[in-house]
């Protein structure tokens, strides 16, 4: 469904107004026959006193048309009720009566008055040909009437019966502010050539799409195309034909332009509506209230292929619809002769179509809201969804941060999602079973109150891809490590030991004992504490530690507990003070009670060890000092959500660098033992002076301590640094131009439904914004069926980049565009390299030929909406089901919806560029999706999803009347 550059590509939603007046139709014939006979009653005294005056037979003229009128609203009744759905054409209605009876059907009787009718039909082949008799009788007078009415199968209200259906064959106004909202554009020399406009212009400046009361703004999209407050009578000033339907202004330098753009959308040469395989679920239908704009694409092009009945609101009158209307057509064509063009394209439905057919009682279908079952599975923001093969789904919902009530922990993988980074890539099993066959994404928070400079209708933020994509301004992203660089430094300790006991006589000073070099100057004999013991000899250390028992083997002793000390804990034992503590929390138990303030005593019995620690020097060390350093060692990051598990995301592999420097350090520790010492004299055992620490020695000894070991640490240190460049998945891809809803905060984001894939059962898939199909989808097996909901609107993706490699002109085009882009300076025909399409490049050649096999609706006026422009009789924004730049890039092949498109606007999936005003072209260049539509039935696939959305209208009237003709 492509559309002409100045008509606008074709696009399709659906959302319908409030209930019609078919009961009040219905009542006026009531009250008209009960009128007739009271003044039929109020006639008897005239009646009874003489002839028959002129007025009074008029009267019963009158009430028998009235009567014969009833016949024929029994026929439409008849009809209603024996012909309805898939049976309500000529053709199909087989249960119908041939009349209402031998007997004339009574309408009203009393009081000496009588009202019947009677009809008999006779099927055609396009109508019912009904005569309807209808008779009154009062004081022996008697009139009878006969009208001739052709009745013709009428609009299904049940939405299912159809393929594709409308409001409006216009996009929305509020998209059409999306697309052309205020920007500014560069323009190279070649790009001015071809806009033809002066070479001093460096750039266009557009005003963007205006909303507004009066003619030209994009208030008239939610207008139908014909009557008094039609597009037809609304042109934006200045048309240059009557296919725009408003404008917007531009500027380059000191000039100034108008811009002229469509509403309505058309249905062009290589459009397919087509029946079902089979008939025996109906034939489908087309049906939209508004006016179809019928294109054959180029001249000798022959339309749009219509196998599926169609059906309008629209009829075309002169008085309303302006001078380029065709008496008797119901839907328009491009004639562009009428509007000054020297080659006509026209527009008519192809050779074997249905013709569109006039119904002035269009069924209307009022839809509120779905309503979601209990047991759905609830998400919230932006959501991907990847239907799996084995009936899995793999859920991406970053803002689904907790369990929404009332869905179970199943519909999050089994377990609550991560408080902070929401789901990312969870596999859920089971999806249709776990969930009831429904998933509802709803939106975050509120839309902003104050609507962001880059903004979609809802109000939400938009992604800019000029800068990195992150967290902060995509819909989708994931990053792996969570932070770099980082360091760790892991430490060996050791303090070798060559056993060495020492025995009497020798001097332990003398001799190394690895690690371990004993200091004392002294060995005395002894084999037990005694007020004797001498005090500098370390063998009689536990005569003074906590104990009080003699140890021939205490030296060893220490050098164990010492050891296992720095061992348990290398970690914390690295350093000089670390090892000051770990000797010192093993000597300090033989310390007296006054060891940390002065002494009290002047001999042993006041006493304290003292740790020092110093770099380790020849000739007691076994340690040599080093550094080196190894590395990098580079690893790849990969990208958290893998490309065989999500095609969406465009994913950007890392690096892990790791670099280690060891570094060895050599640490002596030396312990002493210092006692009670007099700084002066001792004089009959009183101290001269004052008492200090020293080794025991009056005058010389204050200060000084006796040497009891030295031990050698060797700390082997390596720390590893690890430069990190982050792995990212992410969505949109980073050169991807399309303005995409995201987050406007860390908690608020449009209830977006990304979706893709085959379910295994049916389901109904629900968005309380949009529903965005990012590649193929459909339900397995013959006798399932999704329904697809969007409360806004239903996009194709199709992801474009600029084709300008110019930075310094990209950087300065307003985001969502490319340089270049000329759309609204330029008039003819365009080189190929020049034309605004050719600005863009595809992205995704996996959406290429898309297929969607489902009911789609776009019921427009999602609550998020914030900016929606509405005539002042109302209106529908949003509602459009499209393709993401449908104007942009080459061709996409054909997007294939089997089943129903139901929508309230007529949204593009495509467009067609202009060719030559000549004769004998056989093609026209598109960008975007050809579209075709294939009918599919889905009423009973989707009979357990019957409550979620209203899709049967309350009017119940099938058949209408074509025409009434006065018999006899």
């Amino acid at each position: 469904m492509t559309s002409r550059a100045f008509a606008c590509a074709a696009r399709r939603h659906t959302r319908l107004v409030d209930p019609g007046d078919d009961d009040g139709f219905m009542m006026i014939y009531v009250l008209m026959i009960t009128t007739i006979s009271t003044i039929l009653v109020g006639s008897t005294l005239v009646v009874s006193v003489g002839s028959v005056v002129p007025a009074v037979r008029s009267a019963y003229n009158q009430a028998a048309d009235a009567a014969a009128q009833s016949g024929v609203q029994a026929f439409l009744a008849s009809a209603d009720t024996n012909c309805t759905g898939a049976s309500a054409t000529v053709a199909s209605c087989m249960a119908m009566p041939a009349n209402s009876g031998a007997t004339p059907q009574p309408i009203f009787s009393g009081s000496g008055y009588t009202a019947t009718y009677q009809w008999s039909a006779v099927k055609g082949t396009n109508y019912f040909r009904v005569t309807s008799t209808g008779t009154v009788t009062r004081g022996g007078i008697t009139a009878t009437r006969k009208l001739v009415a052709d009745v013709a199968g009428g609009a299904s209200p049940n939405l299912l019966d159809y393929n594709y259906v409308t409001q409006y064959e216009t996009q929305a106004p509020d998209v059409a502010q999306q697309l052309f909202p205020a920007r500014t554009i560069p323009l190279n020399a070649a790009a001015i050539t071809s806009a033809g406009i002066p070479a001093s212009g460096t750039s266009v400046t557009w005003s963007g799409a205006p909303a507004g009361t009066t003619a030209g703004t994009v208030n008239i999209c939610n207008a139908i195309y014909d009557g008094a407050n039609g597009r037809v009578n609304n042109p934006p000033p200045g048309a240059p034909t009557p296919y725009v339907d408003w404008s917007e202004s531009g500027s380059v330098g000191t000039n100034s332009y108008t811009g002229y753009q469509p509403c309505q959308v058309s249905f062009g040469h290589s459009t397919k509506l087509l029946a079902p395989d089979s008939l025996a679920l109906g034939p489908g239908g087309i049906r939209s209230n508004d006016a179809f704009l019928i294109s054959n694409s180029y001249p000798g092009g022959t339309g749009p292929q219509f196998t599926q009945p169609v059906i309008t609101g629209y009829k075309y009158a002169p008085s309303v619809d302006g001078p380029c209307g065709t008496t008797g057509q119901n839907y328009r064509s491009f004639d562009l002769r009428c509007a000054g063009y020297a080659v006509d394209v026209g527009g008519t439905p192809a050779a074997g179509s249905y013709l569109p057919q006039y119904n002035s009682t269009l069924p209307v279908w009022s839809t509120g809201n779905p309503t979601v079952p209990a047991g759905a599975c609830w998400y919230q923001g932006p959501t991907r969804v990847k239907l799996n093969s084995d009936g899995s789904a793999t859920i991406t919902s970053p803002l689904t941060t907790s369990v929404i009530s009332p869905s179970t922990l199943a519909c999050y993988g089994g377990s609550a999602p991560n408080g902070s980074t929401g789901m990312i890539a969870v596999s859920v099993p089971n999806i249709a079973t776990v969930s009831g066959g429904v998933l509802r994404v709803r939106n975050t928070g509120t839309a902003p109150a104050t609507t962001p400079a880059l903004h979609t209708s809802t109000g939400w933020g938009v992604v800019n891809t000029r800068a990195a994509i992150t967290d902060a301004n995509s819909v989708f992203y994931s990053s792996i490590p969570a932070s770099g660089p980082t360091s760790f430094t892991t430490y060996v300790t050791t303090a070798p030991d060559v056993p060495y006991t020492p025995v009497i006589g020798d001097n332990p000073s003398t001799k190394p004992d690895a690690a371990w070099t004993p200091q004392w100057t002294t060995d005395t004999t002894g084999t037990s504490c005694s007020s004797s013991t001498n005090f500098t000899d370390l063998k009689f250390y536990r005569c003074y530690a906590a104990n009080g028992a003699y140890s021939a083997t205490a030296y060893a002793d220490l050098k164990s507990t010492v050891k296992a000390a720095l061992l348990a804990d290398p970690g914390n034992n690295h350093t000089a003070n670390d090892l000051v503590t770990a000797i010192d929390n093993v000597v300090k138990k033989a310390n007296t009670s006054d060891a940390a303030g002065t002494p009290t005593n002047t001999d042993y019995t006041s006493r304290r060890w003292v740790v020092t620690v110093a770099p380790s020097i020849a000739p007691f060390t076994t340690c040599t000092p080093a550094t080196s350093t190894t590395g990098p060692v580079t690893t790849t990051v990969p990208a958290p959500i893998s490309a065989s598990t999500d095609p969406l995301f465009g994913n950007i592999d890392g690096q892990q660098s790791v670099t280690t420097q060891n570094a060895t350090t050599c640490l002596t520790a030396t312990v002493t033992l210092q006692v009670g010492t007099c700084s002066a004299l001792l004089v009959l055992g009183a101290c001269v002076g004052t008492k200090v620490w020293g080794n025991g020695s009056p005058l010389l000894g204050g200060g000084l301590s006796i040497p009891q070991f030295q031990m050698i640490e060797t700390v082997k240190a390596a720390t590893a640094t690890t430069s990190t460049t982050l792995a990212s998945s992410q969505f949109p891809i980073a050169t991807d131009v399309t303005p995409y809803a995201m987050a406007a905060s860390a908690t608020s984001g449009p209830g977006d439904l990304y979706v893709e894939g085959a379910a295994t059962a049916s389901m109904a898939l629900i968005a309380q914004n949009d529903v965005v199909v990012t590649n193929s989808l459909a339900a397995s097996g013959a006798t399932n069926g999704l329904e697809i909901i969007a409360q806004n609107n239903v996009r194709a993706y199709h992801p474009v980049k600029c084709t300008s490699v110019d930075t310094t002109a990209v950087a300065a085009t307003t985001v969502g565009f490319c340089p270049n882009d000329i759309t609204g300076l330029y008039s003819g025909v365009l080189a190929t390299a020049a034309r605004p399409d050719q600005q863009y490049t595809n992205l995704a050649p996996s959406v290429t030929d898309l297929g969607i096999t489902a009911a789609i609706f776009a019921l427009g006026n999602a609550p998020t909406t914030l900016v929606c422009p509405r005539p002042s009789s109302g209106g529908i924004c949003g509602g459009e089901i499209t393709t993401d730049n449908y104007n942009r890039g080459n061709a996409l092949g054909t997007l294939t919806v089997t089943g129903g498109a139901y929508m309230a606007h007529h949204g593009p999936v495509g467009q067609e560029w202009e060719i030559a005003a000549t004769a004998g072209q056989s093609s026209r260049p598109n960008s975007g999706y050809q579209y075709t539509g294939k009918y599919l039935n889905l009423a009973a696939a989707l009979a357990g999803f019957s409550t979620i959305l209203q899709t049967t209208s309350t009017s119940p009237f099938y058949w209408r009347v074509l025409s009434v003709s006065t018999g006899s």
